[in-house]
């Protein structure tokens, strides 16, 4: 376990390591852990009377919240404003369980931020928190995939498809560049059975809530490390944030509410006592997207580079083991407490029978069937 206090240094270092003009991209955040990400970001590189000007004070950090409620966004934006008074939060409404959605408003992030910086603009943190816990079956959008199954996986990779370009880093970077990284907060070390023959669970009378569970948490997580084989100037991470409170039980119906409160609750005092606040869970999310201390480097990272520090940081901090089994190979596995994770026995066979390429080609078949306009109800 990474000890809070050093997850903490080293998240109060950021402002000083990381260029100018700082971008990020929340999805889901207006609440729960994505929420309190953001304004983990927010605190680190917010400027302090006591401390000397930094190259992020020069141009403030610019966020774009994406979300569903307009009063959430306006009571984090307030917030948000007492955190770091110079910050930019642009808030995106959309409901992202539709890949249309999705792509409307990558399109409104990509011509705002070419309009500021030119060219195709620059982008350095993609947070996905987005989800829901309702009871529905299946539940199918305008292109005929179930909604949970879209805000769990396809919307957080559509996201990723769309904003790569501003994501990418030249290698080497410059020191004042915080290479890009992608964090996809959801289940890891979670992971269950596949069906690689209906990976999108759309074959009639096949979709259950724990197939949906079992194919979005492994889809992400082998999804993650594919992506990271080909963009080497990227850190993708599926991370776990643990047993927190936070609104997410809010879709299920009340009874199912007060059954799985009694539950989280009572198993959290008796097994995990004061596990994970969400205040916590939101440094070290953020600590976990920004690098880990060097931990969670991108393939082509050099050394000291994307610690939540941007470069010139810790070299000697041993970079972490990937999803694929590689170390540093930049797709990683993270649990709540900073420590990598994955079962084994569903990951092992799955990796040997080529699970991760098997997915990258039914991702890209389903994005090029939307493109084309094939893929409706």
């Amino acid at each position: 376990m990474i000890p809070l206090s050093t997850i903490q240094a080293e998240n109060a270092a950021l402002k000083s390591k990381v260029g100018p003009g700082f971008v990020a991209v929340f999805v889901g955040a207006t609440s729960g852990i994505g929420q309190s990400t953001l304004y983990a970001l927010l605190r680190s590189l917010a400027p302090t009377p006591s401390s000397p000007a930094t190259p992020s004070d020069s141009t403030p950090p610019h966020i774009y919240l994406i979300g569903r409620s307009h009063t959430a966004a306006q009571d984090i934006i307030t917030e948000g404003k007492i955190i770091h008074p110079t910050a930019t939060i642009d808030f995106l409404p959309a409901d992202v369980s539709d890949i249309a959605e999705v792509d409307r408003v990558c399109d409104i992030i990509k011509k705002k931020e070419g309009e500021r910086k030119g060219a195709t603009g620059r982008i350095n943190f993609l947070c996905c928190s987005q989800g829901n816990l309702n009871l529905r079956g299946w539940d199918p959008n305008s292109q005929n995939l179930d909604r949970k199954f879209t805000l769990n996986y396809y919307s957080r990779h559509r996201f990723t498809h769309n904003l790569l370009p501003l994501l990418r880093t030249p290698i080497p970077s410059t020191p004042t560049t915080q290479p890009g990284t992608i964090l996809s907060i959801l289940g890891a070390s979670a992971e269950g059975a596949l069906d690689l023959s209906n990976l999108s669970l759309r074959t009639p009378n096949t979709f259950s809530g724990r197939k949906c569970a079992n194919h979005s948490i492994t889809m992400n997580a082998l999804m993650l490390s594919e992506y990271a084989s080909r963009e080497p100037s990227i850190s993708f991470l599926h991370t776990s944030p643990g047993i927190v409170d936070t609104g997410l039980l809010r879709e299920l119906p009340w009874y199912a509410r007060m059954g799985a409160r009694v539950f989280v609750n009572g198993f959290t005092k008796l097994f995990l006592p004061g596990l994970v606040g969400v205040e916590e869970t939101g440094e070290r999310q953020l600590w976990m997207g920004m690098g880990g201390g060097g931990r969670f480097g991108g393939r082509g990272w050099g050394a000291g580079e994307g610690e939540g520090q941007g470069k010139g940081g810790n070299v000697n901090v041993e970079r972490a083991v990937g999803v694929d089994g590689v170390r540093g190979s930049g797709g990683y596995n993270v649990k709540w407490d900073g420590e990598v994770c994955g079962n084994e026995k569903v990951l092992g066979p799955l990796r040997s029978e080529g699970a991760g390429k098997k997915i990258w080609e039914h991702t890209e078949a389903i994005w090029r069937e939307i493109d084309d306009g094939k893929l409706n109800k």
